[in-house]
């Protein structure tokens, strides 16, 4: 696994964006349902999260294994960085 400092900063963002458009969206589909926009959403999040776990990877556990790796580390550094902005705001 590798670690948060190793990757680029607009990977880092890349990775965060599609992860909060992803639970975004799947939020919106249990709620409203499916329509145009939301697919779309869906899919250009799922890409911008396999893409560059396919060009990277060597097998398909490898590739199924960047795939998560990019969604949590994502939502991490997500919540991370929400909860560092709440701290500057109060220090």
């Amino acid at each position: 696994m590798s670690k948060r400092k190793d990757k680029p900063v607009l990977m880092r963002l890349l990775f965060s964006v599609a992860s909060f458009v992803l639970l975004g969206s799947l939020i919106y589909v249990l709620n409203a349902g499916f329509n145009l926009y939301a697919s779309t959403l869906i899919t250009s999040a799922v890409l911008s999260l396999a893409v560059p776990s396919v060009l990277s990877g060597e097998g398909v556990l490898e590739i199924v294994t960047g795939f998560f790796e990019a969604f949590f580390g994502g939502l991490i550094d997500l919540v991370a960085g929400f909860f560092e902005a709440i701290g500057s705001i109060f220090s």
